[in-house]
């Protein structure tokens, strides 16, 4: 279940079991669930209502989407430097992004976007097998910048990071 989250401060980036939706503001820490929508509402009318917290594929959203902006996540361990790409993905019939990250390894990491507004959308993995791909669910972004970063942990002591330029939604 998806849930909407207030909070005093922005984390840069958070290793969550699942898919959640938070907006910072200077109240205290609240927990409100997000209307459920029809998957194709987003499509049909647009409106962060509708398309906030959706999955990209299951709106039918992804059909269109375009890269805005990528960056490589790079670190350093046992002399492998490039770990994966981190991409903002733009649906303009659905007026929204999301992010995606594709691991070149294993290993566990998160995935967020950013919106200037302060929403973000964040997903994690535990990693397995020698790759895999992981995207947030959607933010509604229309004359919104959006962000994306990214993060791999190889071990307790050594992370590698990749962060996207801010581009407009």
């Amino acid at each position: 279940m998806t849930h909407i989250r207030r909070f005093l401060a922005v984390p840069l980036l958070l290793v969550l079991s699942g898919l959640v939706l938070l907006h910072p503001s200077a109240g205290h820490a609240a927990s409100i669930q997000t209307a459920l929508v029809s998957p194709t509402a987003c499509k049909a009318h647009p409106n962060p209502a509708n398309c906030n917290g959706q999955d990209p594929d299951a709106t039918g959203c992804s059909a269109d989407a375009v890269a805005l902006a990528s960056a490589e996540i790079t670190g350093s361990f046992a002399g492998i430097t490039d770990f994966g790409k981190v991409v903002v993905k733009y649906s303009p019939s659905c007026h929204s992004s999301w992010a995606r990250m594709v691991s070149s390894f294993g290993y566990a990491g998160n995935v967020a976007l950013y919106r200037s507004d302060g929403y973000e959308a964040i997903n994690s993995s535990n990693g397995g097998g020698d790759s895999y791909a992981l995207k947030t669910l959607m933010l509604y972004s229309n004359g919104y910048i959006v962000q994306a970063g990214a993060a791999i942990y190889i071990n307790s002591l050594n992370a590698a990071y990749g962060t996207t330029q801010a581009v407009y939604g």
